[in-house]
């Protein structure tokens, strides 16, 4: 719920202040991350799987969902008369008719709140969608995206670069030389 620009000045505070507080050892550089760095730890070191949690699958062995994201059930899903192809009608599926399909997250959870992935990052899919350094460019998905739209190599954008919007966070990259 930040503006690129107030991320932007976030990276550029905490950089002066890291940098004041190291007084000259190391010189250190923060800011947002390229679509490529983004990607290299979303990854976590499995760089054949589509999700962060390393598997092909938006749930582990038992069943459980390794992600917040929106949840859509079969009945999202119905085929247009006239055009004859599938279409995804907006009905989120409600907690009281599936069960534990849905975890309650219909906003953002706690950081902790789901496994981070090989690299001890969490929440790199889901939860909100982070910017990178190109501005209206996001990419993860957030808790109102759907599972398909969480995945590592899915193409992200936001229409409100400009003022805060509770979809998208931000996640800095630290270099430190």
């Amino acid at each position: 719920n930040v503006s690129h620009e107030g991320a932007q000045l976030y990276c550029k505070w905490l950089e002066e202040k890291l940098q004041a507080i190291n007084e000259g050892l190391y010189e250190i550089q923060i800011s947002l991350p390229t679509k490529e760095q983004w990607m290299y730890a979303a990854y976590g070191g499995n760089q054949f799987a589509p999700y962060p949690w390393g598997t092909h699958y938006i749930r582990n062995k038992d069943g459980l969902i390794l992600a917040n994201f929106r949840r859509l059930g079969d009945e999202s899903i119905r085929r247009n008369e006239d055009t004859g192809e599938l279409e995804v009608i907006d009905t989120p599926i409600h907690p009281s008719v599936t069960g534990n399909l849905n975890d309650n997250a219909h906003m953002m959870a706690p950081a902790t709140s789901y496994l981070p992935n090989d690299y001890g990052l969490f929440n790199i899919s889901g939860n909100v969608a982070e910017m990178l350094d190109q501005p209206k460019a996001a990419k993860g998905g957030s808790w109102n995206s759907t599972g398909y739209d969480i995945r590592i190599d899915a193409e992200g954008e936001y229409d409100g670069w400009e003022k805060p919007s509770p979809y998208i966070g931000f996640r800095p990259i630290v270099r430190v030389k």
